[in-house]
């Protein structure tokens, strides 16, 4: 904190007034890196299922970005105010998914009778479980824990694909 208020040149007690705790700076610096990682639209016939894959690796590439070790204290400050680290880093993340999910439903290739408000919520908290089980696993890979969240998301959307 007090190298980040040095680098910031500001005194070391303004930036607790700002963020009472290093979690709290880091939280604050993984949102500001997270306003685009999630902007994503599916394309016109696009697989919804490997349209989430795709959120999902770039997911995992954000959070790899920065040092676990930030995540963990971020992690550990985000359960103790009972939040969802997904909702705190990304506040749009549940509406982006139902938005996702609304825009394969018009196109035909999810059941129309599919609440997608619903199962976005369902597949917000699989990345959350995800990205959780990779800050905290040192030795997970990237690309064990995109495909183990990719047949996750295949277990739960599965019934509903529209595929031609």
């Amino acid at each position: 904190m007090r190298d980040i208020a040095v680098a910031a040149d500001v005194a070391y007690q303004t930036l607790y007034n700002y963020f009472p705790s290093k979690a709290q700076l880091g939280l604050a610096l993984l949102a500001r890196d997270a306003e685009d990682w999630g902007s994503r639209e599916l394309g016109a016939g696009e697989d919804p299922v490997q349209a989430l894959g795709s959120l999902a690796r770039s997911g995992i590439a954000f959070v790899s970005r920065r040092d676990r070790e930030l995540w963990r204290e971020a992690v550990v400050e985000v359960i103790r105010a009972g939040e969802s680290v997904v909702r705190q880093v990304d506040p749009g993340s549940g509406e982006r998914l139902d938005a996702l999910l609304a825009g394969a439903q018009q196109r035909g290739s999810l059941d129309a009778y599919l609440d997608t408000q619903v199962m976005a919520n369902v597949i917000e908290s699989l990345f959350e479980s995800a990205y959780l089980g990779f800050i905290v696993n040192g030795d997970s890979d990237a690309e064990s824990v995109i495909e183990g969240l990719v047949r996750q998301v295949e277990l739960v959307l599965g019934p509903y694909l529209r595929r031609a």
